[in-house]
């Protein structure tokens, strides 16, 4: 006798239609007890087939019980068909599907997993139940816009920096510019989704796209833009860097000191604290926080995965703030939101909301103007000549270092220490 229960979940497939995510027929095992005549000879025969099945467990179980007693979880048709073939009159199968991941950790974060009830618990598997239950019916596949190839680079190298410079954590984000598809997403440690009980707690947090830190240096490209933008500046102007900058008993100090003036471009290019704190009061509170805005960085980046991180903003707008959220303190922004930002740059001024979900003609992705194309040009030029001519230019036999000098951060567990961001001049297109 065989009982089947419909809970059918959609294959989870990448954009080339590399399974991600299935589904396996597997069998409960049951055995009706008012039909068993002896107990301690089904219990020999079964544990014979079975060997992981207790056979005096078993017996002792079928004589004390009433009703049904589960025998064995989730047996393969092949094992089905062994215990079939004992001619049991009294067992019975009850037929289910289980969430298979056939890539085991690849891309856990973004899938999350499934609970014992079928439901999604985590990631995608949760945030889009719904709709996977759906597509479930028709037979169609969710298609997501990651690459597996591009995945499964990006964990390589997020656990090889790990491992390299002992970090707590790592995350990684590889998004398409043109259409905000993310190719690939990550965070280090990861879990296999096949044994979530198994992993360890840190291993289960979405660090690219749950988790906020202070950027640090990676703003400043943003304050340049606004500026330029909004004609408060241009390249030409020079600005007295000389000196620390203080607020009251506070200072701003460069880790690059350079001695005298520089321009705009130069204050980009060799990181200066201090030049962007100037630029960052230049623009004004109001304007940086518009603009702030328009890069998406006031609110949390809108993704399908769910668990979105959302900002740390001051509480307080006052000049310091502006002057230090100029150069990426005092503002706490995810992974993922930085890098919508960064492609905003690299997609001529153009925000466009991020998407996991391969998109349909039918929909769109949605698209906000952040800045003119003339300024993105303008400072995508300036990132260039960080990398080749400034504080990011890679020395001959000198290692790129995976993180910053450390920063604060915020998940679901709190404040905390991490190794902190790539400043902007280790971060390129």
């Amino acid at each position: 006798h065989a009982a089947t229960l419909e809970a059918h979940r959609a294959d989870i497939v990448d954009r080339n239609g590399e399974l991600l995510a299935g589904v396996v027929t597997t069998y409960d095992l049951y055995a009706n007890v008012k039909n068993v005549w002896n107990p301690d000879d089904m219990a020999r025969r079964i544990s014979g087939v079975l060997p992981d099945v207790q056979e005096d467990r078993l017996a002792e179980r079928l004589k004390r019980a009433r009703g049904y007693v589960l025998i064995r979880r989730d047996l393969t048709p092949r094992q089905k068909q062994s215990v079939f073939s004992l001619g049991l009159p009294e067992v019975e199968f009850v037929e289910s599907e289980r969430r298979i991941y056939p890539r085991g950790d690849l891309a856990a974060h973004v899938l999350g997993f499934v609970g014992a009830d079928g439901e999604g618990k985590a990631g995608l598997e949760r945030a889009l139940n719904e709709r996977v239950l759906a597509l479930g019916k028709t037979g169609e596949p969710l298609r997501l816009t990651l690459d597996m190839r591009v995945q499964y680079a990006l964990e390589a190298e997020l656990a090889q920096a790990t491992a390299e410079f002992q970090a707590i954590g790592a995350s990684g984000v590889v998004m398409d510019a043109s259409n905000g598809e993310v190719l690939g997403v990550a965070s280090w440690p990861t879990f296999d989704p096949n044994a979530p009980g198994e992993a360890r707690p840190d291993a289960m947090r979405n660090r690219a796209v749950a988790d906020v830190y202070e950027m640090g240096s990676t703003f400043k490209p943003l304050t340049v833009a606004m500026g330029l933008d909004a004609g408060r500046f241009t390249l030409a102007n020079d600005i007295d860097t000389s000196q620390p900058l203080m607020f009251g008993n506070q200072s701003i100090h460069d880790l690059h000191p350079v001695n005298g003036r520089q321009s705009v471009a130069q204050i980009l290019i060799h990181s200066s604290n201090i030049g962007a704190a100037q630029l960052a009061l230049d623009v004004g509170d109001q304007m940086q926080q518009r603009y702030l805005r328009a890069f998406g960085l006031l609110d949390p980046a809108p993704l399908q995965s769910g668990d979105l991180g959302r900002p740390l903003l001051p509480k307080d707008w006052k000049p310091v703030t502006t002057a230090t959220v100029g150069f990426g303190h005092g503002i706490a922004v995810s992974p993922l939101a930085l890098t919508t930002a960064y492609a905003t740059l690299a997609n001529g001024g153009l925000r466009i909301q991020p998407t996991l979900v391969a998109r349909t003609p039918e929909d769109p992705p949605r698209t906000y103007p952040a800045i003119s194309p003339q300024t993105a040009r303008t400072v995508i030029g300036l990132m260039r000549e960080v990398v080749t001519e400034g504080t990011g230019k890679l020395q001959p036999g000198a290692k790129v270092a995976a993180g910053g000098s450390g920063g604060r951060s915020a998940g679901a567990d709190g404040a905390r220490r991490v190794p902190g961001p790539p400043t902007a001049s280790r971060l390129a297109f």
